[in-house]
């Protein structure tokens, strides 16, 4: 029931510089995401996104490392992801982390990007940004245990 929020709605991969159909090898974490979000409402899988009319997009934010792996783009891509066609894109949310219990850090330009998105984007409102606090609450709660 995603493919209809996904139809002809902006997705862009940003290693690439070009417009991009969704799909990467990250793929199954996006689409367990998108579920959260835009699930059609009664599509009898007992499950309805917090926003079931909402359009998705997806933005291709990972790179081949050339050692098997993936890493982030440069930082000036990462900026351009912040401010994508802020008319268009209302919500973003960032699910992606660094495998560890810390949040990636931004730079600057990406700092910057974000300011201008919750200035000026969603028509002068302002886009919503949202930041997964990562996928490392496992390793969390062991460290947790081991302090109390």
């Amino acid at each position: 029931d995603l493919t209809a929020r996904m139809t002809g709605q902006p997705h862009f991969d940003f290693d690439a510089s070009q417009a991009r159909a969704m799909g990467t090898a990250a793929a199954d974490h996006g689409t367990a995401v998108a579920g959260l979000v835009a699930a059609t409402a009664d599509n009898n899988r007992g499950v309805a996104g917090v926003a079931p009319a909402a359009s998705l997009a997806s933005m291709i934010i990972f790179a081949s490392n050339g050692a098997g792996g993936d890493s982030i783009v440069a930082d000036d891509a990462l900026a351009d992801v912040f401010r994508y066609q802020p008319d268009k894109v209302f919500v973003q949310n960032h699910s992606w982390g660094i495998g560890s219990i810390r949040q990636a850090s931004r730079d600057a330009l990406s700092d910057a990007a974000i300011e201008e998105a919750v200035t000026v984007g969603r028509k002068g409102l302002g886009t919503v940004i949202v930041r997964a606090a990562g996928n490392g609450r496992a390793d969390f709660l062991k460290i947790g245990r081991a302090h109390v």
